[in-house]
């Protein structure tokens, strides 16, 4: 007897799948980390602090020495070195305090792109403009103009703006710690420029009336 099979024809055989190649390991990349932009602290600005207080400091002794080089029967024109003296040593005073506050906090702040300007700057800025006008007002540009005749017209102004003068040269240290932007920069230093130079225009008329040099 014939099979039932025997009738069915026979099926194509199912071709078989090629194998996939084996992917070639990859090798080892090296990993760059990617190191972030290092962040402005208040240490940076220590320098200029640091400038500011031995400045100060320095302008404090060194009017005072010639103040007591000053003629006896000059009550007025001590007073104006005291005055002046007394204003020097709190700039130094505060600049050592800063000091150590920027030495013990050292505390990173992440540098950033920001137009805003401080507003210690901006007080520094018009502090400072108004004690140079006012110093050259009350008798700084006749002093230098007219050949350094009289000690009180060359500190006078100083010494009745001595605050204002003490916060432009502060505020402008301050400000250059606190701003980022641009402006910032230009009014803080600009106030510690003008601060300087009625601070060197006043020691020079001390240093010029002690040596005889004046009235």
């Amino acid at each position: 007897m014939s099979s039932p099979y025997a009738n069915v024809p026979d099926l194509p055989a199912t071709p078989a799948t090629p194998a996939t190649p084996a992917t070639p390991p990859t090798p080892d990349v090296p990993v760059v980390p990617v190191v972030p932009a290092a962040p402005r602290t208040s240490s940076a600005v220590l320098p200029l602090t640091i400038g500011l207080g031995i400045l100060a400091l320095v302008g404090a002794i060194v009017n005072g020495v010639f103040g007591g080089m000053f003629p006896a029967a000059a009550p007025v024109e001590d007073f104006y070195n005291l005055g002046i003296t007394l204003d020097l040593v709190a700039v130094a005073i505060v600049a050592a305090i800063r000091v150590l506050v920027i030495v013990v906090q050292r505390r990173p702040r992440a540098a950033t792109a920001s137009r805003s300007v401080n507003v210690f700057a901006i007080l520094a800025a018009v502090f400072a403009v108004v004690t140079l006008a006012g110093w050259l007002a009350l008798g700084g540009a006749e002093y230098w103009g007219d050949g350094m005749d009289r000690y009180m017209s060359g500190a006078g102004g100083v010494f009745f703006l001595g605050a204002l003068w003490v916060l432009a040269l502060v505020f402008g240290e301050i400000a250059v710690r606190r701003g980022d932007s641009v402006l910032n920069l230009v009014l803080s230093i600009g106030a510690l420029v003008i601060g300087v130079i009625v601070l060197v225009g006043s020691i020079a008329a001390a240093v010029i009336y002690g040596l005889g040099l004046s009235a």
